[in-house]
């Protein structure tokens, strides 16, 4: 199945929107995750495993224990 879709300003970004049928033949829904990969000028998209979306909060908690570690006298004064 081939659709055209047009890219939609979002904010300095660009969106693409991606409609209820389209969801449906995806298996996802508002809000689901999805994992991209792009393969030369393809996009491909798909529903983020359970895992990765695990494993990426995981990575983010750490960089941000980091952080506090290192900054978080520096970002309390920031706050005040």
């Amino acid at each position: 199945m081939t659709m055209i879709k047009k890219l939609t300003p979002i904010g300095n970004s660009e969106g693409l929107i991606l409609d209820k049928t389209l969801l449906g033949l995806l298996n996802l829904e508002r809000g689901s995750n999805v994992e991209l990969q792009v393969e030369g000028q393809t996009l491909l998209v798909r529903r983020a495993s359970k895992e990765a979306v695990e494993g990426r909060a995981a990575r983010f908690d750490e960089a941000r224990k980091h952080v506090l570690a290192k900054h978080g006298g520096t970002l309390k004064k920031l706050a005040k």
